[in-house]
């Protein structure tokens, strides 16, 4: 999916990469404002549009790495949430499979649907692999299967076991600080709201930071870009 999006506007520099782009952000912040509000009520889901917006403008990230795979698992991360919270496990997973379509860190986001759906994980689990099929029909009738499987999946865990960061968990840390640095007004609207949260909520809000943190941390690199999985549950 990272790769046949640009198909729209024929993988060209200029207009239509913009117009793609600011559309994908206005889809960020209606689904970001449909989760909140699902959670709490329409007033959280205004905040939390507002709050996707500025970031996703003023985050530099999102500025140079328009449309990369981390930030096009943002959209369909949010709405998975979002379903897994209205108790609509199927479409919950469909959303994943979408999201695991553009970045295999997915994965993660369905482990953190599972610890929403609760009793529901075999629905869950049911749309998933329905949503992954017509695209695994589609690898395997193109002969791109093994490819697939080498490129995203082989390839991505050498990638992910070994770190040219001579002190990554120095390094970590201080990026770390830095990126909540910059996100300090959400952050703090996020810890005054976990506080007001039911316990069973308050503990699978932390087990949606603690997978979230695992995305982060994965490949020990803490490129900016990989602190979009954590800027999903924090929004």
């Amino acid at each position: 999916l990272a790769a046949l999006i640009y198909l729209f506007w024929g993988g060209a520099p200029g207009w239509g990469l913009r117009f793609g782009a600011a559309l994908y952000g206005l889809g960020c912040c209606v689904a970001a404002w449909r989760c909140a509000a699902a959670l709490w009520t329409r007033r959280e889901g205004w905040w939390a549009a507002v709050l996707t917006a500025f970031f996703l403008i003023f985050d530099l990230p999102a500025v140079v790495t328009t449309l990369a795979p981390d930030l096009l698992m943002v959209l369909p991360s949010l709405a998975a949430i979002e379903s897994a919270v209205r108790r609509q496990p199927v479409r919950a997973g469909l959303w994943c499979s979408v999201a695991l379509a553009a970045n295999a860190k997915a994965a993660l986001v369905l482990a953190v649907c599972l610890v929403w759906c609760e009793s529901a994980f075999a629905w869950l689990l049911a749309g998933f692999l329905a949503g992954c099929l017509p695209w695994a029909i589609w690898l395997t009738a193109s002969g791109s299967l093994v490819d697939y499987w080498r490129q995203v999946w082989w390839f991505g865990g050498i990638y992910s076991r070994d770190t040219f960061v001579l002190h990554p968990v120095r390094e970590g840390l201080l990026r770390t600080a830095n990126w909540l640095g910059f996100h300090l007004a959400l952050l703090l609207a996020a810890v005054f709201a976990l506080r007001e949260e039911p316990r069973l909520r308050q503990y699978r809000w932390l087990a949606s930071f603690v997978l979230a943190g695992v995305g982060v941390i994965a490949g020990a690199r803490f490129f900016p870009r990989y602190y979009f999985i954590l800027f999903i549950p924090l929004v």
